[in-house]
């Protein structure tokens, strides 16, 4: 979704880590308290991850986690638990998702499917579209279900910095609700935000099919 700059979204294959991690706590030792340690555990879980590890081993993850490098999908502490990713940009049409997540089969489409969300209100920064909350606003687009973790890494990476993911409620156009959701929304709120609305088809027709959200 963001323009092209310094921070645009690397393709490479992001590195692998072991179970060891070198970033620092998040919190001091003697500060890693219950509530801290349920804060590190719903940090891992909005990337998907589940872990019987406590203390500074698991303050540790969750910083890893959030800053997003070094990898860690294949860390051997860490469980996956697949959820649903909505989208709302460029990443609804199943070739650019493909592309972004290197999915290796290129007969098989991504299953993409319609629905909204609510809570958040869509502006746009410059030609991207970006998710601010607002409650009662209704946003349409299409979910999918993210299987690993590699690929919230390379959407992650495609998203920048400008972006971060948050939990929402994905209402499908048959009425029902997957609680399990994730949607990438504007992280410095409406000051570098316009009104507007994004429009797919003429997003993709002007030739920038490798950005968005």
């Amino acid at each position: 979704m963001a323009p092209k700059d310094s921070t645009a979204p690397r393709q490479d294959k992001p590195a692998q880590t072991s179970r060891s991690v070198s970033l620092p706590l998040r919190f001091s030792i003697d500060d890693i308290s219950e509530e801290v340690i349920r804060s590190d555990r719903e940090t891992l879980r909005l990337y998907g991850f589940h872990t019987e590890e406590t203390g500074t081993d698991l303050n540790k993850l969750a910083a890893v986690a959030d800053a997003g490098y070094p990898s860690l999908h294949n860390n051997l502490v860490l469980a996956f638990e697949p959820f649903y990713f909505f989208f709302y940009g460029s990443l609804q049409d199943p070739n650019v998702l493909r592309r972004v997540c290197n999915l290796p089969d290129v007969d098989e489409t991504p299953e993409l499917r319609p629905a909204s969300i609510k809570g958040w209100r869509s502006m746009m920064w410059g030609m991207y579209p970006a998710l601010v909350p607002q409650e009662g606003s209704v946003v349409n687009g299409k979910y999918w279900r993210c299987e690993n973790a590699k690929m919230v890494e390379y959407l992650r990476q495609y998203e920048t910095k400008a972006y971060t993911m948050a939990h929402c409620q994905i209402i499908t156009v048959d009425g029902e609700v997957l609680d399990n959701g994730r949607v990438f929304v504007f992280r410095d709120g409406k000051s570098d935000l316009t009104e507007g609305s994004f429009d797919l088809k003429e997003f993709m027709e002007k030739g920038r099919p490798g950005e968005g959200a």
